[in-house]
């Protein structure tokens, strides 16, 4: 699969200068969900973008970030992940993590721990009626 660049600020939309990135002068690479709320230090969950906007987003997802500007912010931010999503700059895992707010990340992991309760309760159940089949044999 082709590597593909875009040298454009995923927060902001606004282009930049690849060389320019490359010396690390205004630029930051963030963490789309802070580490603070996911320990995830993968290239899933980072993007290049202006240091300026990285400071504005201070301890926010990137989409609570966006949503605090405005409407129209965030439908030119949603419209940005997705283009690129098609166009294969970013993956599935990032372009999730582009478009989830906190909240909607807390519900996430209390899903995922529920699903995980619910599979450990049926393999509890099942182990018990195993036994229990097994001790009438004898």
């Amino acid at each position: 699969k082709d590597a593909h660049v875009e040298n454009t600020c995923i927060y902001c939309g606004k282009s930049f200068n690849l060389s320019e990135a490359l010396t690390g002068d205004n630029f930051d690479i963030d963490h789309i969900v802070p580490k603070s709320l996911l320990f995830d230090d993968s290239q899933t969950n980072k993007v290049l973008v202006h240091r300026s906007c990285n400071a504005q987003k201070t301890n926010q997802t990137a989409f609570d970030f966006i949503a605090k500007k405005g409407e129209l912010e965030l439908t030119d931010f949603i419209n940005r992940v997705d283009d690129w999503f098609k166009r294969g700059i970013i993956s599935y895992s990032k372009m999730q993590r582009l478009k989830i707010s906190y909240e909607g990340y807390l519900e996430r992991k209390k899903q995922k721990k529920e699903n995980k309760s619910a599979r450990k309760s049926s393999a509890e159940k099942c182990w018990t009626c195993l036994r229990g089949a097994e001790k009438s044999r004898f």
